[in-house]
């Protein structure tokens, strides 16, 4: 199957304005978007699911859409990685974890649990998931239609797609890892819109499921970047892909010959405005829900000391205590962040070895999750005791990740939109 960009953090949203738990109950690490296991920079950054009012199954959801960067080792936005687009969609079944410590004051979540990943549920089918978007007056970044995709278990928001073609080194910058994908059916004609999106392998073979960040689109081509580093060029696809929305940061725009280079388009800037609708569909769980415009959390910058505590070694290991002993406070830079409801912070944990740079990887027996958010603030601290629970699973991996957003207050699952900052650091 193949990984998201695991980059998104386990957001956790409940029950009002944010509240506890994670897309699946525990922290499941990654969950697959493709196919099989594949290379890839995806960050899933995944909110905890809020329970869906009157839901007779106890279907718990979240739905977060946020523009996300990756941090670099001394705490700051990596610049190569540009950003991009994180779509998470989860409906999950509730799961018994083995610890779990929750400090949650009403709605505002605070609270930290793990679970022998094994036993965490599979997300389940509950419709039709659609976005609409404005920027200013006019319309903002096209989202395609999500839907539930039961031969990978998770949500696609699938913009295009087809049967076979070739990639290629781009004639421009091709050591840099541009690329060309070439359509087998010259007469197709690529949007520009699948600029920012994702071209994932989505048939069999040892390359199922890798994903290329598209940079171009121009006729039957697509610039991309080699991401998974797929290897002997010119690669030929024999069988299906797909064009995914919201599989995560895109770090340039281009021509499709990997020339021009540029920003990757924003996906969502300050200012910009969303909504929701779910169509029911599979397990009809959650009632038809459609909300007004809501606006989207503004970018976020880190204070200095989150970014020293945010910060690993050379090797990636970082400085996060686990033992139980300390807090943990992020805070943002105010005099450089844009508006939103709040702050929240996710850390997501396995105990992997398989892990990669931007993937928790699978789990040997343990995962796990912890959620805090402050509302009308721009500093949260995870008490001590929330902390220890994820030591207690001794974790090879963190994901944390720092959310600003809005939030839908009436939705019945956890509906969030805005930025994010994320990085992965070794414990050790």
């Amino acid at each position: 199957m193949m990984p998201r960009l695991a980059i998104l953090g386990s957001l956790s949203l409940s029950v009002g304005m944010m509240a506890c738990g994670s897309d699946n109950n525990g922290g499941t690490p990654d969950s697959p978007i493709v196919t099989p296991d594949a290379p890839t920079t995806t960050v899933d950054a995944k909110l905890p699911d809020a329970p869906a009012p009157d839901a007779a199954a106890h279907i718990s959801g979240t739905v977060a859409v946020h523009d996300v960067q990756l941090l670099q080792a001394d705490g700051t936005p990596d610049p190569a990685a540009g950003h991009g687009g994180q779509i998470t969609i989860s409906f999950t079944p509730a799961s018994q974890p083995v610890k779990s410590v929750n400090h949650d004051q009403g709605p505002i979540p605070c609270n930290g649990s793990y679970s022998v990943a094994a036993s965490l549920r599979a997300a389940v089918d509950e419709g039709t998931v659609t976005f609409t978007t404005m920027r200013g007056t006019g319309a903002g970044t096209p989202i395609p239609d999500c839907t539930f995709q039961a031969s990978t278990g998770g949500y696609l928001c699938i913009g295009d797609q087809g049967n076979g073609g070739t990639i290629a080194a781009a004639a421009n910058n091709a050591a840099s890892g541009f690329l060309t994908f070439t359509d087998s059916n010259n007469a197709k004609v690529f949007a520009s819109a699948q600029v920012g999106r994702y071209l994932i392998l989505a048939g069999g073979g040892a390359n199922a499921g890798d994903a290329f960040p598209i940079t171009g689109a121009s006729g039957n081509q697509l610039g991309l970047v080699n991401l998974p580093a797929l290897g002997s060029l010119p690669f030929t696809l024999s069988g299906p892909f797909i064009i995914a929305a919201g599989v995560g940061p895109v770090p340039a725009s281009s021509n499709v010959d990997g020339s021009g280079l540029a920003a990757p388009p924003d996906f969502l800037v300050d200012g910009d405005m969303i909504k929701v609708k779910l169509t029911p569909g599979g397990g009809h769980n959650i009632a038809m829900y459609e909300d007004a415009l809501m606006p989207t959390g503004g970018h976020l910058a880190l204070d200095a000391a989150t970014k020293t505590a945010l910060s690993a070694n050379g090797s990636g290991v970082g400085t996060i205590d686990l033992t139980g002993t300390k807090d943990f406070t992020i805070s943002l830079d105010a005099g450089n962040t844009g508006a939103g409801l709040g702050i929240v912070v996710t850390i997501d944990a396995t105990d992997a070895t398989n892990f990669g740079a931007h993937s928790l990887g699978t789990p040997t027996m343990f995962s796990g999750s912890i959620t805090c958010a402050a509302i009308a603030a721009t500093s949260v601290t995870i008490p001590k005791d929330i902390m220890g629970v994820i030591g207690m699973m001794n974790p090879t991996i963190l994901r944390v990740s720092v959310f600003r957003d809005f939030a839908d207050l009436s939705a019945p699952f956890n509906f969030v939109a805005g930025h994010g900052l994320v990085t992965f650091l070794k414990t050790h």
